[in-house]
Protein backbone atom coordinates (compact mmCIF):
# COMPACT_ATOMS: atom_id res chain seq x y z
CA UNK A 1 0.00 0.00 0.00
CA UNK A 2 1.24 3.36 -0.90
CA UNK A 3 0.86 6.91 -3.00
CA UNK A 4 2.47 7.76 -5.54
CA UNK A 5 3.33 11.36 -6.41
CA UNK A 6 -0.20 11.67 -8.43
CA UNK A 7 -2.00 10.49 -5.27
CA UNK A 8 -0.14 12.67 -3.17
CA UNK A 9 -0.80 15.51 -5.21
CA UNK A 10 -4.54 14.90 -4.81
CA UNK A 11 -4.53 14.28 -0.92
CA UNK A 12 -2.58 17.55 -0.38
CA UNK A 13 -5.08 19.17 -2.58
CA UNK A 14 -8.32 17.85 -1.22
CA UNK A 15 -7.22 17.07 2.21
CA UNK A 16 -4.78 19.76 3.01
CA UNK A 17 -5.47 22.82 1.31
CA UNK A 18 -2.67 23.36 -0.48
CA UNK A 19 -2.84 25.21 -3.57
CA UNK A 20 -0.49 24.99 -6.84
CA UNK A 21 0.29 21.31 -5.59
CA UNK A 22 3.45 20.08 -8.32
CA UNK A 23 4.68 16.77 -8.66
CA UNK A 24 7.76 18.54 -7.50
CA UNK A 25 6.05 19.22 -4.01
CA UNK A 26 5.16 15.45 -3.91
CA UNK A 27 8.42 14.08 -4.33
CA UNK A 28 10.14 16.84 -2.00
CA UNK A 29 7.68 15.59 0.62
CA UNK A 30 8.65 11.44 -0.18
CA UNK A 31 12.56 12.09 0.17
CA UNK A 32 11.51 13.81 3.32
CA UNK A 33 9.40 11.59 5.15
CA UNK A 34 9.55 7.83 3.48
CA UNK A 35 11.82 5.96 5.70
CA UNK A 36 12.47 2.82 3.01
CA UNK A 37 15.33 3.61 -0.09
CA UNK A 38 12.91 1.66 -2.11
CA UNK A 39 9.89 4.26 -2.00
CA UNK A 40 12.47 7.18 -2.26
CA UNK A 41 14.27 6.27 -5.26
CA UNK A 42 10.20 5.05 -7.49
CA UNK A 43 8.69 8.41 -5.78
CA UNK A 44 6.10 6.22 -3.40
CA UNK A 45 4.72 6.97 0.42
CA UNK A 46 4.13 4.38 2.18
CA UNK A 47 2.10 3.74 5.38
CA UNK A 48 4.85 4.63 7.67
CA UNK A 49 5.99 7.59 5.66
CA UNK A 50 2.47 8.81 5.32
CA UNK A 51 2.24 8.45 9.42
CA UNK A 52 5.76 10.86 9.47
CA UNK A 53 4.05 13.35 7.01
CA UNK A 54 1.03 13.48 8.91
CA UNK A 55 2.68 13.62 12.78
CA UNK A 56 4.96 15.95 11.40
CA UNK A 57 5.60 20.15 11.90
CA UNK A 58 4.35 20.28 8.28
CA UNK A 59 1.23 19.07 9.53
CA UNK A 60 0.33 21.13 12.41
CA UNK A 61 -2.31 23.71 12.90
CA UNK A 62 -1.26 25.58 15.09
CA UNK A 63 0.63 28.26 12.85
CA UNK A 64 4.36 28.41 13.55
CA UNK A 65 4.98 31.77 13.00
CA UNK A 66 2.72 32.26 16.14
CA UNK A 67 5.63 30.58 18.69
CA UNK A 68 7.08 33.67 18.55
CA UNK A 69 5.77 37.17 19.40
CA UNK A 70 4.22 38.11 15.47
CA UNK A 71 1.58 40.89 16.81
CA UNK A 72 2.36 44.46 16.98
CA UNK A 73 3.39 44.99 20.45
CA UNK A 74 3.72 48.98 19.82
CA UNK A 75 -0.18 49.61 20.79
CA UNK A 76 -1.67 51.08 24.01
CA UNK A 77 -1.64 48.34 26.51
CA UNK A 78 -5.75 48.31 26.79
CA UNK A 79 -5.68 47.87 22.71
CA UNK A 80 -4.74 43.86 23.89
CA UNK A 81 -6.09 41.13 25.76
CA UNK A 82 -4.15 40.00 28.50
CA UNK A 83 -3.56 36.48 29.86
CA UNK A 84 -4.92 36.53 33.67
CA UNK A 85 -5.45 34.51 36.44
CA UNK A 86 -7.76 35.22 39.05
CA UNK A 87 -6.99 33.91 43.18
CA UNK A 88 -3.24 32.91 41.96
CA UNK A 89 -2.82 31.34 44.67
CA UNK A 90 -5.53 29.44 45.44
CA UNK A 91 -4.50 25.63 43.37
CA UNK A 92 -8.18 23.52 44.45
CA UNK A 93 -11.82 25.11 45.57
CA UNK A 94 -11.91 28.63 46.80
CA UNK A 95 -13.12 27.95 49.63
CA UNK A 96 -11.85 25.68 51.70
CA UNK A 97 -9.09 24.81 49.27
CA UNK A 98 -5.39 25.57 50.22
CA UNK A 99 -3.29 28.50 49.16
CA UNK A 100 0.60 27.59 47.60
CA UNK A 101 3.31 29.23 45.39
CA UNK A 102 2.84 26.77 43.28
CA UNK A 103 -0.28 28.46 41.96
CA UNK A 104 1.95 31.49 40.71
CA UNK A 105 4.87 29.21 39.55
CA UNK A 106 2.24 27.91 37.07
CA UNK A 107 0.10 30.97 36.23
CA UNK A 108 3.38 32.85 35.37
CA UNK A 109 5.04 29.79 33.38
CA UNK A 110 1.96 29.22 31.40
CA UNK A 111 2.09 32.94 30.00
CA UNK A 112 -0.01 35.12 32.60
CA UNK A 113 0.23 38.86 32.27
CA UNK A 114 -1.98 39.53 35.56
CA UNK A 115 -2.10 38.03 38.88
CA UNK A 116 -3.53 38.43 42.04
CA UNK A 117 -2.40 38.79 45.60
CA UNK A 118 -4.84 39.09 48.05
CA UNK A 119 -2.94 40.91 51.18
CA UNK A 120 -4.25 40.71 54.76
CA UNK A 121 -2.48 41.08 58.15
CA UNK A 122 -0.45 38.22 59.34
CA UNK A 123 1.47 37.08 62.46
CA UNK A 124 4.57 38.83 63.74
CA UNK A 125 4.28 41.17 61.53
CA UNK A 126 4.49 39.60 58.38
CA UNK A 127 1.36 40.22 55.72
CA UNK A 128 -0.21 36.98 54.52
CA UNK A 129 -1.51 36.16 51.36
CA UNK A 130 -5.43 34.23 51.30
CA UNK A 131 -9.13 34.88 50.42
CA UNK A 132 -10.59 36.35 52.98
CA UNK A 133 -13.88 35.51 55.37
CA UNK A 134 -13.02 32.18 53.87
CA UNK A 135 -11.31 28.80 55.19
CA UNK A 136 -8.54 28.79 52.64
CA UNK A 137 -5.32 28.76 54.09
CA UNK A 138 -2.04 31.25 54.18
CA UNK A 139 0.92 31.93 52.75
CA UNK A 140 3.42 34.26 53.20
CA UNK A 141 3.44 37.95 51.42
CA UNK A 142 7.28 37.89 51.02
CA UNK A 143 7.53 34.18 49.86
CA UNK A 144 4.75 35.35 46.91
CA UNK A 145 7.01 38.55 45.99
CA UNK A 146 10.40 35.84 45.83
CA UNK A 147 8.27 34.02 43.38
CA UNK A 148 7.09 36.93 41.40
CA UNK A 149 10.77 38.44 41.12
CA UNK A 150 12.01 34.63 39.89
CA UNK A 151 9.37 33.73 37.62
CA UNK A 152 7.92 36.84 36.42
CA UNK A 153 9.53 37.38 33.06
CA UNK A 154 10.51 33.69 32.27
CA UNK A 155 7.76 33.21 29.91
CA UNK A 156 7.28 36.53 29.10
CA UNK A 157 8.84 39.52 28.96
CA UNK A 158 6.24 41.79 28.39
CA UNK A 159 4.64 44.10 31.58
CA UNK A 160 2.95 41.79 34.35
CA UNK A 161 0.12 43.47 36.48
CA UNK A 162 0.18 42.81 40.13
CA UNK A 163 -3.62 43.12 40.92
CA UNK A 164 -3.05 43.97 44.86
CA UNK A 165 -6.13 43.62 46.65
CA UNK A 166 -5.19 45.44 50.26
CA UNK A 167 -6.72 44.71 53.53
CA UNK A 168 -3.96 45.30 55.68
CA UNK A 169 -2.90 47.56 58.54
CA UNK A 170 -0.89 50.82 58.00
CA UNK A 171 1.80 48.89 59.72
CA UNK A 172 1.74 45.59 57.63
CA UNK A 173 1.43 47.81 54.33
CA UNK A 174 4.60 49.12 55.31
CA UNK A 175 6.15 45.88 55.51
CA UNK A 176 4.41 44.81 51.90
CA UNK A 177 6.36 48.26 50.60
CA UNK A 178 9.65 47.62 52.21
CA UNK A 179 9.59 43.63 50.63
CA UNK A 180 8.12 45.15 47.13
CA UNK A 181 11.33 47.76 46.73
CA UNK A 182 14.00 45.35 47.87
CA UNK A 183 12.79 42.42 46.17
CA UNK A 184 11.87 43.48 42.83
CA UNK A 185 13.65 47.15 42.61
CA UNK A 186 13.75 48.62 39.59
CA UNK A 187 11.51 46.15 38.12
CA UNK A 188 8.39 48.06 39.71
CA UNK A 189 7.03 50.54 37.33
CA UNK A 190 6.10 54.01 39.08
CA UNK A 191 7.17 56.92 36.64
CA UNK A 192 3.58 59.59 36.94
CA UNK A 193 1.34 59.16 34.03
CA UNK A 194 1.58 62.71 31.96
CA UNK A 195 -1.24 64.10 32.05
CA UNK A 196 -0.37 64.95 27.95
CA UNK A 197 -1.33 61.41 27.04
CA UNK A 198 -4.31 59.92 25.78
CA UNK A 199 -3.28 56.32 25.98
CA UNK A 200 -1.52 53.89 28.26
CA UNK A 201 2.22 53.16 27.38
CA UNK A 202 2.43 50.06 24.69
CA UNK A 203 3.41 46.20 26.12
CA UNK A 204 6.72 47.00 24.04
CA UNK A 205 8.01 49.91 26.61
CA UNK A 206 6.97 48.33 29.50
CA UNK A 207 8.90 45.09 28.96
CA UNK A 208 10.36 43.49 32.29
CA UNK A 209 8.34 45.69 34.29
CA UNK A 210 5.45 45.28 36.68
CA UNK A 211 2.80 46.70 37.35
CA UNK A 212 0.82 47.50 40.35
CA UNK A 213 -2.85 47.78 40.15
CA UNK A 214 -4.13 49.21 43.46
CA UNK A 215 -6.03 51.95 45.27
CA UNK A 216 -4.62 55.57 45.32
CA UNK A 217 -4.18 58.44 47.46
CA UNK A 218 -5.88 61.65 45.73
CA UNK A 219 -3.25 63.83 44.68
CA UNK A 220 -4.59 66.16 47.16
CA UNK A 221 -3.88 63.86 50.27
CA UNK A 222 -0.56 66.14 51.87
CA UNK A 223 -0.15 63.53 54.73
CA UNK A 224 1.29 60.40 55.01
CA UNK A 225 -2.14 58.22 54.84
CA UNK A 226 -5.37 58.86 54.06
CA UNK A 227 -8.69 56.56 53.44
CA UNK A 228 -9.62 55.07 50.04
CA UNK A 229 -12.61 52.46 49.27
CA UNK A 230 -11.59 48.87 50.60
CA UNK A 231 -10.39 46.58 47.14
CA UNK A 232 -12.90 44.15 47.49
CA UNK A 233 -14.52 42.67 44.80
CA UNK A 234 -17.73 41.93 46.77
CA UNK A 235 -17.80 46.06 46.73
CA UNK A 236 -15.89 46.72 43.45
CA UNK A 237 -19.03 46.22 41.34
CA UNK A 238 -22.53 47.00 43.56
CA UNK A 239 -24.45 47.28 40.12
CA UNK A 240 -27.53 45.85 38.43
CA UNK A 241 -28.55 45.98 34.82
CA UNK A 242 -32.49 47.69 34.94
CA UNK A 243 -34.50 47.71 31.55
CA UNK A 244 -33.25 50.81 30.60
CA UNK A 245 -29.28 50.07 31.24
CA UNK A 246 -26.61 49.89 33.80
CA UNK A 247 -27.31 51.52 37.02
CA UNK A 248 -25.67 51.72 39.75
CA UNK A 249 -27.03 50.27 43.01
CA UNK A 250 -25.91 50.93 46.40
CA UNK A 251 -25.48 47.84 48.30
CA UNK A 252 -25.17 48.99 52.02
CA UNK A 253 -21.76 51.25 53.20
CA UNK A 254 -19.40 50.95 51.37
CA UNK A 255 -16.06 49.98 53.45
CA UNK A 256 -13.15 52.05 53.48
CA UNK A 257 -9.74 51.69 54.74
CA UNK A 258 -6.36 53.52 55.78
CA UNK A 259 -3.58 53.72 52.87
CA UNK A 260 -0.25 54.55 53.33
CA UNK A 261 1.38 57.42 51.01
CA UNK A 262 4.44 54.65 50.47
CA UNK A 263 2.17 51.62 48.72
CA UNK A 264 -0.29 54.28 47.37
CA UNK A 265 3.37 55.94 45.36
CA UNK A 266 3.98 52.59 43.59
CA UNK A 267 0.75 52.21 41.78
CA UNK A 268 1.53 54.26 38.42
CA UNK A 269 -0.72 53.26 35.56
CA UNK A 270 -2.76 50.83 37.03
CA UNK A 271 -5.10 52.63 39.54
CA UNK A 272 -8.09 51.08 40.87
CA UNK A 273 -11.33 53.10 40.20
CA UNK A 274 -14.99 52.23 40.72
CA UNK A 275 -17.00 52.31 37.45
CA UNK A 276 -20.02 54.13 37.28
CA UNK A 277 -21.49 54.42 33.97
CA UNK A 278 -19.94 54.36 30.10
CA UNK A 279 -20.49 58.17 29.63
CA UNK A 280 -18.77 59.18 32.95
CA UNK A 281 -15.90 57.34 31.85
CA UNK A 282 -15.70 58.69 28.56
CA UNK A 283 -15.85 62.57 30.15
CA UNK A 284 -13.99 62.06 33.29
CA UNK A 285 -12.03 58.59 33.45
CA UNK A 286 -8.01 58.80 33.36
CA UNK A 287 -6.46 56.70 31.14
CA UNK A 288 -4.16 55.55 33.99
CA UNK A 289 -7.59 54.05 35.93
CA UNK A 290 -8.81 50.51 35.58
CA UNK A 291 -11.71 49.41 36.57
CA UNK A 292 -13.10 45.79 37.31
CA UNK A 293 -16.02 43.93 36.27
CA UNK A 294 -17.82 40.64 38.01
CA UNK A 295 -18.20 38.91 34.37
CA UNK A 296 -22.21 38.37 34.66
CA UNK A 297 -22.28 42.37 35.03
CA UNK A 298 -19.55 42.37 31.80
CA UNK A 299 -21.47 39.77 29.69
CA UNK A 300 -24.23 42.18 30.42
CA UNK A 301 -22.55 45.10 28.84
CA UNK A 302 -21.16 43.39 25.78
CA UNK A 303 -24.70 42.32 24.70
CA UNK A 304 -26.66 45.10 25.77
CA UNK A 305 -24.66 48.02 25.59
CA UNK A 306 -21.64 46.52 23.19
CA UNK A 307 -20.49 49.99 21.20
CA UNK A 308 -19.84 51.38 24.56
CA UNK A 309 -17.98 48.85 25.84
CA UNK A 310 -16.00 48.22 22.73
CA UNK A 311 -15.08 51.99 22.68
CA UNK A 312 -14.45 51.85 26.73
CA UNK A 313 -11.99 48.84 26.15
CA UNK A 314 -10.06 51.01 23.57
CA UNK A 315 -9.30 53.60 25.75
CA UNK A 316 -9.28 51.60 29.15
CA UNK A 317 -7.95 48.71 30.84
CA UNK A 318 -10.56 46.64 31.79
CA UNK A 319 -10.49 43.85 34.56
CA UNK A 320 -13.12 41.21 34.46
CA UNK A 321 -13.25 38.52 37.09
CA UNK A 322 -15.05 35.30 37.72
CA UNK A 323 -18.24 35.03 39.32
CA UNK A 324 -18.97 33.58 42.77
CA UNK A 325 -20.52 30.89 41.35
CA UNK A 326 -17.62 29.52 40.60
CA UNK A 327 -15.90 27.24 42.88
CA UNK A 328 -12.88 25.49 41.30
CA UNK A 329 -9.72 27.19 40.45
CA UNK A 330 -9.54 26.08 37.07
CA UNK A 331 -8.25 29.70 35.57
Amino acid sequence: EFLDTKDLMMFLEAEQGMAHVTEVISLDVIHKYEPSTEGQEKGWLSLDGFTNYLTSPDCYIFDPEHKSVCQDMRQPLSHYYINASHNTYLIEDQFRGPSDITGYIRALKMGCRSIELDVWDGPDNEPVIYTGHTMTSQIVFRSVIDIINKYGFVASEYPLILCLENHCSIKQQKVMVQHMKKILGDKLYTASPSSEDAYLPSPDLLKGKLLVKAKKLPTNCTGLEGDVTDEDEGLEMPQRVGKDGVEPQTVGTVKRIQLCKELSELVSICKSVQFAEFQTSFQSQKYWEICSFNEVVASKYANENPGDFVNYNKRFLARVFPSPMRIDSSN
